[in-house]
């Protein structure tokens, strides 16, 4: 059970200074497994500046897993406030599985402790139109017989996202590769 869930055209609006744990609390929240957030049935996630609302501008933390399923999308990253990211979204084992033609967005200001996994036909897209950098421990795109995830993430030598998921150019499924993020 995901702690908050989007589905069926709902969405999600982090608007500063959220906290969501799914996870074991003992001061702090500790990721165990569980979904912090699911967004599915052409559901959306977003975050959105504190100030469209009247609120002084804080940084958001997740903790725990993520999913986007079935045509949803995530779009997040304000930048940096007060020299930190606009959120930081701790994982634990369970990832962040983006699936089923679905897609991510980071703008920029946006850490990622753990894997991002793209797949089904997604798509992934990283850029700094916030300001700020965006920061995934991995990004993925798992497939079984034909690579169809697709990224934009800059180029190696002016990485929107770090560490840089080089985009495969290799189109054959009998290679073998478990990941394979093809470019636009």
């Amino acid at each position: 059970m995901p702690v908050i869930e989007a589905s069926s055209g709902s969405v999600i609006a982090l608007a500063g200074g959220n906290t969501i744990c799914s996870g074991r609390l003992s001061g702090s929240c500790t990721a165990d497994g569980g979904v912090a957030l699911q967004i599915d049935h052409v559901g959306s996630l977003v975050q959105v500046s504190a100030t469209e609302f009247g609120y002084t501008p804080a940084t958001e933390s997740v903790t725990g897993g993520g999913v986007a399923v079935l045509q949803s999308t995530i779009d997040l990253g304000l930048g940096l406030i007060s020299s930190s990211p606009s959120l930081t979204w701790t994982t634990g084992g369970s990832g962040i599985s983006v699936a089923q033609n679905s897609s991510v967005r980071m703008n920029g200001g946006v850490t990622v402790i753990g894997t991002l996994a793209i797949g089904q036909a997604s798509n992934g897209f990283f850029n700094r139109t916030k300001g700020g950098s965006n920061a995934v421990t991995s990004v993925t795109c798992p497939f079984t017989t034909v690579p169809a995830s697709h990224i934009v993430a800059g180029t190696a030598g002016s990485p929107a996202v770090t560490p840089f998921p080089n985009p495969s150019t290799n189109f054959n499924s009998t290679s073998k590769a478990t990941s394979q993020c093809l470019s636009f």
